[in-house]
């Protein structure tokens, strides 16, 4: 028996393709272990506090995504999955999960980032504003980004979003207007915050 038959051989692919998925389970377990000693060497020293921070919050999506990775490259190497139909679905699958990966590791930066912000930086300012703020705008922004990620997933799927876009628009637009006083309210309480116009201790006198 050649050589190329060999390779070409059933048995051959699948041993292939288990190979491949077994490197890339090493890889994201090193990965894991390299990101850990990371953190916790640049943890130490308090002007390196938020890149720990950072490669911590990174690690086990890190991780996740070469496991997912090996396992799309290992199901290419299968004799099985050769079709044109299932190439498509391949695509699909492969976008919606690194779309989700990628999801989760641009909230988890940007949450350790304002968290860091709202504990060692925003004490040290005279206003109020960041500390008040930057917490409500780290769970928009997360809100934000799943609904945007989620929104993707629906169109690689072939979901048309045009229509629900058209009623998120709608929707949104009735809430705000439901939501006026709300709002108005919480855009002023935000302003007085950041003048740093009233202060713990202050004293407001009412007429009448």
């Amino acid at each position: 028996m050649s050589l190329d038959s060999i390779i070409d051989s059933s048995m051959a692919q699948r041993l292939i393709g288990a190979g491949i998925l077994i490197a890339f389970l090493l890889i994201s377990i090193v990965f894991l272990l390299v990101t850990k000693f990371l953190s916790r060497r640049l943890g130490s020293s308090k002007a390196h506090k938020l890149a720990a921070e950072i490669i911590k919050s990174i690690s086990y999506s890190g991780a996740l995504f070469f496991v997912v990775l090996g396992l799309l490259l290992a199901l290419t190497a299968l004799p099985d999955i050769d079709t044109k139909e299932w190439q498509n679905e391949y695509r699909k699958i492969a976008t919606i999960a690194f779309l989700i990966i990628g999801a989760r590791v641009l909230t988890n930066v940007l949450s350790v980032s304002i968290s860091w912000y709202v504990l060692n930086v925003a004490p040290r300012t005279t206003s109020k504003f960041d500390d008040t703020i930057l917490p409500i705008i780290r769970r928009f922004l997360s809100v934000a980004i799943y609904l945007i990620g989620g929104l993707i997933i629906l169109d690689t799927l072939g979901i048309s979003i045009s229509p629900l876009l058209g009623g998120l628009g709608i929707t949104g637009l009735a809430v705000a207007l439901a939501l006026q006083p709300t709002l108005s309210n919480f855009f002023s309480g935000a302003y007085v915050l950041s003048e740093g116009m009233i202060s713990v201790g202050d004293y407001i006198e009412l007429q009448g």
